[in-house]
């Protein structure tokens, strides 16, 4: 009984090991997250800097069309950058997180396997004291 009980134990410290993992993939994704959105905006204001500049030394409509059209081309390849970086963060996470599952599977079908292995040997242990009484 007590091997059952220290086995437990050890799927019960298995599964809080996990979930802290998981806690912890789960805190670095949203830093890598938050930092992703903080140099997007860096930029986007580095950006609006530099096309504000820009447009006070537009002198005509036609420099004022190739200005807005290469603004334009800018911040859609910033969107196209941030949303790579976002769907890229999102499989990383659910890599960790299926890493984790694994391990955590692993852990409780060889707890699973052990504790049945020993109630086994102590069934088989029990058995011959049963027979002789």
């Amino acid at each position: 009984m007590e091997t059952q009980a220290t086995q437990f134990l050890d799927l019960y410290r298995a599964g809080v090991r996990t979930t802290s993992d998981v806690m912890k993939a789960s805190l670095e994704s949203v830093e890598r997250m938050q930092n992703q959105q903080l140099q997007l905006i860096r930029s986007a204001l580095e950006e609006n800097a530099k096309s504000t500049s820009q447009l006070s030394e537009v002198k005509s409509m036609d420099e004022l069309m190739a200005l807005q059209a290469r603004l334009t081309g800018a911040q859609a390849q910033r969107m196209m950058d941030y949303w790579s970086g976002v769907w890229r963060i999102a499989g990383d996470n659910q890599m960790a997180a299926a890493k984790l599952a694994a391990s955590q599977v692993q852990a409780v079908s060889s707890g699973l396997r052990d504790t049945a292995q020993g109630a086994a040997n102590q069934e088989k242990r029990s058995e011959p004291q049963r027979r002789s009484a």
